[in-house]
């Protein structure tokens, strides 16, 4: 390839004056049990935005970025509305966000995940699922869903598990991605 930068991930930090950089297991538990989460998530998407905004102007860098949901976005009536108009005022595409769903939402109903996905695309993001391939994340949810990134957890690429059969699985998933036309990312690699 041509080894440019064609997506991110953004994670969320807090920079205390005391304490210093907080990850997110350090704040997210607060924020969720006050139901601030999705003021967070929004607060992120127009910081991403306005970033790519900056990027663009300057011509430096377009790509794609892609932003965690909590089960609290989707309770807000108009999270995606809410995003769309910050894509508009931003003058970003709404193409070059990535929304990925929370693994708690492949446990609910088929249809509210269903739902959820068509109005992620309605609105012109992509969508994907991270952490496939560990947990509760089951492969026939892409017969029902359209998904446009599949995120290989990083515990199939770790090196107790980098055996043949391993190798078989990681290929067989490609493969079949490849088929349905969606895109895949391996999670948390480093180097190669």
């Amino acid at each position: 390839g041509d080894r440019r930068i064609t997506g991110a991930e953004v994670f969320a930090r807090w920079k205390h004056q005391q304490h210093g950089i907080l990850t997110p297991e350090m704040f997210l538990p607060i924020m969720e049990e006050h139901h601030m989460v999705h003021r967070l998530n929004l607060y992120l998407v127009e910081m991403i935005c306005k970033k790519m905004s900056a990027w663009r102007k300057a011509e430096w860098m377009e790509c794609l970025l892609s932003i965690n949901l909590s089960m609290e976005d989707f309770e807000m009536d108009n999270f995606f509305d809410s995003c769309a108009d910050l894509c508009r005022t931003y003058d970003i595409p709404e193409s070059w966000l990535e929304f990925e769903l929370p693994e708690s939402l492949f446990t609910e109903n088929l249809r509210k995940l269903k739902k959820v996905v068509d109005e992620i695309h309605v609105h012109g993001f992509r969508c994907a699922l991270s952490n496939f391939g560990h947990k509760s994340i089951p492969l026939h949810i892409l017969r029902y869903v359209t998904i446009d990134t599949i995120k290989l957890d990083q515990s199939l690429f770790q090196l107790e598990n980098n055996d043949r059969q391993n190798r078989y699985l990681i290929e067989a998933v490609l493969k079949v991605a490849a088929q349905m036309h969606i895109q895949t990312v391996a999670e948390g690699i480093d180097n190669i």
